[in-house]
């Protein structure tokens, strides 16, 4: 993937990293930005994500999904090259 663009971001958390977390609404997507300025999409096909929350114990990102009405749990720590898709 050569480019990541926002398109409609909202939500925003950061982890004990520094990492920066980004809802882009409009994509369907989280897009991570490394202190490094290193740019992913870790999660995909979310249907408007909007609200996240971080939680520094269990090291998951929380995302509430207003397209379907769902909150989506993503496990920061085990994150593969593979980015978590919702159904």
């Amino acid at each position: 993937m050569d480019k990541i663009g926002l398109n409609g971001p909202l939500g925003l958390a950061t982890d004990e990293n520094d990492n920066l977390f980004i809802a882009n609404y409009n994509e369907g997507t989280i897009v991570r930005v490394t202190q490094e300025k290193e740019i992913s999409i870790i999660a995909t096909r979310l249907l408007k994500p909007y609200f996240l929350f971080y939680d520094t114990n269990t090291k998951k990102l929380f995302v509430t999904v207003q397209g379907n009405n769902t909150l989506v749990q993503i496990d920061t720590a085990n994150l593969s090259q593979n980015p978590v898709t919702s159904r």
